[in-house]
């Protein structure tokens, strides 16, 4: 909207536009405004972390965001306070001031601390000569834990023996416990000996693979009453990273009397000292029973363990339709010096290890050139190195990758006019018969009326309308140069078998013969250009014969079925390369 703005005395005046206007009845607070400018051109915006992010590794963790519109510098606030972030400014600095006057959209930090929740903002510092600062919103992110857990489908647990319902399995699978790591006084939830001789019941836990250790946390047998008193009281605690051979852990702690009431969270915390382990045994010396009772029991047992090993994969595990040059990423494990990738198409070779191993010193690899449709199997062992340098296996991980490249799907054609900034009409990449003197048209020609066609689409927002007529000449036909195109002239990129595309008839069509051309080699498609319907056409690489890593051209046509030629038209989208084994029939 253009409007004149009153000037000084001498009455001069300035010309201006308003985009937007909003009234209200009333004074908005600070909070109500910013919530209005959130997304304006002040502030900053998409932050990275982002918002809310937890696990984030605290090392050489980058801020990043997008600046407001008019931004010049920017001023970055971190802190552990969040008072002292959303308080703090230029005058008051607080200690949460990091930098003034920042010229990039992104800020390296230090080495954080572990398992802290940190919160930061970016005020945005418009350019000379009004300078305003638009303060920025508050957001945070937590870094990742010293240890963490090991769930407990990774754990398996037996025992001397146990009471019917009050299997040795309930101490790991989480039953009775609370989002609070609270614990409940149901002793169904609860592991607890059968009649046995005081002194001889055990537990043990053996987990899927050796772990370093962290601590153990304890929550005692918390039956009602006087059902506290099976708890175990004085214990062995054996330890081994094979199963085989055992080591007893010195002077074990007292294991602390349950309560028996509900809400009770570990009271008996054990430090393992990061030792490496695969099964840990308790074995009961005494309960809480002053000898009056001759079974034991506990609630619950967790452990954490130092994360060694490799993990976080990207792409994740499981992953599909994953790009045929992805590279590979993971989190390190927390003392890894190198990484050993085992990489193929066989999952047991890299389970195995009999596959070639590549070893890097940064936790990536590639970009990859893989094959599309293809399932892909990797691993990272971490090398660490420490006092006693050791490998750590890490998991066997997949993804597919995915099955196609697209070659042509019509999304980024416009009609904004040529010579104008953004233009781009899609007879200039596929020439049509107006510039190659034959009967084809590429893209709606009326006044007034959009180029492509934005109702009977594919897939996508639009596709393209192909007239042909060969009432006076024996041929129609587009062609495109691939360097325009999607996936390029290199048509070996993933191994692709076919071309496949997607066309749309015409009851009224004349039955002319349609074809496909790359480079010089034409094939004939024996389709129907009748049927109101999306088809899909394939065909086969191989026996073009050409060489296809250097495509040149790609010409889709229409050449006379008889003596006297017909006029029709196609909608043609999503023009791909495939690996036929991967498509659907």
């Amino acid at each position: 909207l253009p409007f004149l703005m009153g000037g000084d005395t001498d009455g001069e005046r300035w010309r201006g536009r308003l985009s937007h206007v909003r009234i209200y009845n009333r004074a908005l607070s600070e909070e109500e405004i910013r919530v209005v400018m959130r997304g304006e051109p002040g502030l900053s915006s998409e932050p990275d972390p982002e918002n809310g992010a937890t696990d984030v590794p605290r090392d050489n963790v980058t801020l990043g965001w997008s600046s407001g519109k008019f931004a010049d510098k920017h001023d970055v606030y971190l802190g552990t306070v969040l008072d002292e972030v959303k308080n703090a400014g230029r005058a008051n600095p607080s200690g949460v001031l990091k930098i003034q006057d920042l010229d990039a959209e992104t800020y390296g930090l230090d080495r954080l601390e572990f398992g802290r929740k940190y919160y930061w903002r970016v005020d945005e510092v418009n350019a000379p000569p009004d300078l305003t600062i638009y303060k920025g919103d508050i957001w945070n992110f937590t870094t990742e834990l010293l240890a963490y857990p090991i769930p407990g489908e990774n754990i398996t647990a037996t025992a001397s023996g146990f009471t019917e319902g009050q299997g040795p399995e309930n101490t790991i699978n989480n039953s009775g416990m609370d989002t609070n790591c609270l614990h409940s006084n149901s002793t169904t939830a609860m592991w607890l000996s059968d009649t046995s001789e005081p002194g001889s019941a055990w537990i043990q836990y053996d987990f899927d693979k050796v772990y370093k250790l962290h601590e153990m946390s304890v929550w005692n047998y918390n039956g009602q009453l006087f059902l506290p008193g099976y708890g175990f009281k004085d214990v062995t605690i054996e330890y081994s990273n094979n199963g085989i051979y055992w080591i007893q852990l010195d002077n074990p702690p007292e294991l602390i009397r349950a309560p028996g009431t509900n809400n009770y969270a570990a009271d008996t915390i054990i430090d393992f000292g990061d030792m490496t382990i695969k099964s840990i045994r308790i074995a009961a010396l005494s309960n809480w029973g002053g000898g009056s009772y001759n079974k034991y029991g506990l609630s619950e047992v967790r452990f954490t363990q130092i994360p060694v090993g490799a993990r976080k994969p990207s792409p994740d595990d499981g992953a599909s339709d994953v790009a045929i040059d992805a590279t590979l990423n993971w989190r390190p494990g927390r003392e890894a010096a190198e990484h050993n990738l085992y990489f193929g198409t066989e999952q047991q070779t890299v389970t195995d290890e009999t596959t070639a191993v590549v070893t890097v010193s940064q936790n990536n690899y590639g970009p990859m050139s893989l094959d599309l449709g293809s399932t892909y199997y990797w691993r990272i062992d971490e090398v660490n190195n420490t006092e006693t340098p050791s490998i750590w296996q890490g998991d066997t991980w997949s993804f597919t990758t995915t099955e196609y490249l697209v070659l042509e799907d019509f999304e980024s054609y416009n009609d904004i006019e040529a010579g104008q900034e953004g233009s781009n009409l899609v007879y200039n990449t596929w020439k049509d018969g107006w510039s190659l003197n034959n009967g084809s048209t590429i893209g709606y020609f009326e006044a007034f009326q959009p180029s492509m066609e934005a109702q009977i689409v594919h897939s996508g927002k639009q596709s393209v309308p192909l007239f042909y007529d060969n009432t006076d000449v024996n041929f129609s036909e587009v062609t495109a140069d691939t360097a325009d195109l999607a996936a390029g002239s290199d048509w070996t990129t993933g191994s692709p078998e076919e071309l496949v595309l997607w066309f749309y008839g015409d009851p009224n069509n004349a039955a002319e013969q349609m074809y496909v051309k790359v480079n010089d080699a034409k094939v004939a498609c024996n389709v129907d250009l009748t049927q109101a319907q999306w088809q899909e056409l394939f065909i086969d690489l191989a026996p073009l014969n050409i060489d296809l890593s250097n495509v040149t051209t790609m010409t889709i046509g229409f050449e006379r079925n008889g003596a006297v030629g017909g006029s029709g038209m196609i909608l043609l989208d999503d023009i791909s390369l495939f690996r036929p084994k991967q498509r659907e029939n």
